[in-house]
């Protein structure tokens, strides 16, 4: 994020004027937050649907949603013009959707 967040500010600008560099700040810690949510989601799912730990195909499915509610969410961002917008998709959807498949690896 840090890379892209002055051209993803001057986008934002082109709306909205009240938009500065430093309320880009917030994307990222929210991000963070959300992929530790995702990632409690994803293990969850796991666990409450497959207990007899056979969950290799389980898991599977369950990344292939995380990834869908991810890509889903970078999709959508490049038609947002509103702030709050982008920053629920961004941060929000994004970070449960890429949480889903951060921790699912090692199970």
């Amino acid at each position: 994020w840090p890379n892209i967040q002055l051209y993803v500010c001057s986008y934002l600008r082109m709306f909205d004027d009240s938009i500065t560099i430093g309320s880009m700040f917030a994307f990222y810690p929210m991000q963070s937050f959300m992929v530790s949510v995702g990632s409690i989601i994803g293990i969850y799912l796991t666990k409450k649907l497959s207990p007899k730990g056979n969950s290799s195909h389980l898991t599977f499915r369950i990344m292939t949603i995380g990834f869908a509610v991810y890509l889903s969410s970078q999709l959508a961002i490049s038609y947002l013009k509103s702030y709050p917008l982008m920053l629920f998709t961004y941060s929000f959807v994004g970070g449960i959707g890429l949480g889903m498949n951060v921790s699912l690896k090692s199970l």
